[in-house]
């Protein structure tokens, strides 16, 4: 006999703690509102115009755009499954080291978003790995950024450039090295940040010069938190002679890449950047020291410092004594030992 169910436990969530967030994100979106008028969009865009679900129902999203930093918020957290991402990098290791390969792992030093031009309702795409719904930086991703960086910031020789990356059409200007994506080795920490353009139409062509009168329209978007570590890996094409010369010289360029125009958007405002181990280690180790040497002169200063009220000094004669007011270049002490109030030079007070 078949018995109906509470529709809370006929219905799975989908935002279950093992559901893929990318999957979630590319087509779950629920941040719609029921609206007559399909041509209500607040920027006209096709992801604001409205669609139809089916039913005949139009929908659209609101103005102003609350619906989408609620959605936004929903992936603001950990995400990736540990043994997953772990055994998909000893992958991808095993298989660069038997092609005669290199992998590096590199961390995120600021925030990182990746995939923002991916049509999405919320306006601000974002690239998911399919199976490991993860954000990831795509193989062509990694390689036009290493190559931009050798051609317009190194300015290195166009024919060793061609060789590494390809030109031609033809197969022998498809390169010498073949780069992997590059996934997180391990749970990643997503969060949300908000984009405030204030330019009142410029952009689209339809308005004046923008001005500091503008009011800001807040964009939220997803990005990656700092900490999260990548592998990239590249490996030699068969064939190619200079293979793993190239693969040296090309990961030393992702290096250098990676930590001086980083990866991803919003790298003018410093997102995207990247350190390996080694230099983040480093790094930390410099910070830590001089976060010492910080609390070493801080507390040489306050030793040092002159007495105040209420400060607990020391003195040969009386001991431990409690400075109540200074007068000149005397202080009147209390003495804790002897519980008499007396007046003492200043210079024979020392700090216990």
């Amino acid at each position: 006999m078949q018995r109906p169910l509470p529709e809370r436990k006929s219905r799975r969530d989908p935002f279950a703690p093992r559901a893929n967030p990318g999957l979630l994100w590319d087509k779950f979106f629920d941040g719609w509102d029921k609206n007559e008028d399909p041509k209500q969009g607040r920027s006209g865009n096709r992801s604001d115009a409205g669609r139809r679900d089916g039913s005949g129902e139009v929908f659209s999203e609101p103005a102003g755009g609350p619906a989408k930093q609620a959605w936004i918020g929903k992936f603001a957290r950990p995400v990736g499954e540990g043994d997953a991402l772990e055994a998909a990098g000893a992958r991808v290791q095993r298989l660069v080291r038997a092609l005669g390969g290199r992998c590096e792992d590199h961390i995120t030093t600021a925030p990182f978003v990746t995939g923002t031009g991916l049509e999405h309702p919320v306006e601000n795409g974002f690239a998911w790995h399919h199976t490991l719904g993860v954000p990831y930086l795509p193989a062509s991703m990694v390689k036009g950024l290493v190559r931009a960086w050798a051609e317009h910031w190194l300015k290195h020789d166009a024919a060793e450039i061609s060789r590494i990356f390809g030109g031609a059409a033809d197969a022998e200007g498809v390169g010498s090295v073949i780069v992997f994506d590059a996934l997180p080795v391990a749970q990643v920490r997503l969060m949300s940040e908000v984009l405030t353009p204030h330019d009142g139409g410029w952009r689209q062509g339809n308005a004046p010069a923008p001005s500091d009168w503008h009011s800001p329209v807040p964009i939220p978007f997803l990005v990656v938190a700092p900490g999260a570590q990548f592998r990239f890996a590249v490996a030699p094409r068969p064939g190619a002679g200079t293979g793993r010369e190239d693969v040296a010289l090309f990961m030393g360029w992702l290096k250098e890449a990676l930590d001086w125009i980083g990866a991803g958007a919003k790298t003018a405002v410093g997102f995207g950047r990247f350190l390996d181990d080694e230099a983040l280690r480093s790094l930390e180790k410099d910070m830590e020291a001089s976060r010492k040497a910080e609390e070493k002169a801080r507390a040489e200063a306050e030793w040092n410092a002159p007495p105040k009220a209420g400060d607990k000094m020391h003195h040969d004669e009386w001991g431990v004594v409690e400075v109540r007011c200074i007068e000149g270049k005397n202080a009147i002490v209390y003495s804790l030992d002897e519980a008499q109030e007396t007046k003492l030079p200043l210079s024979e007070l020392k700090r216990p």
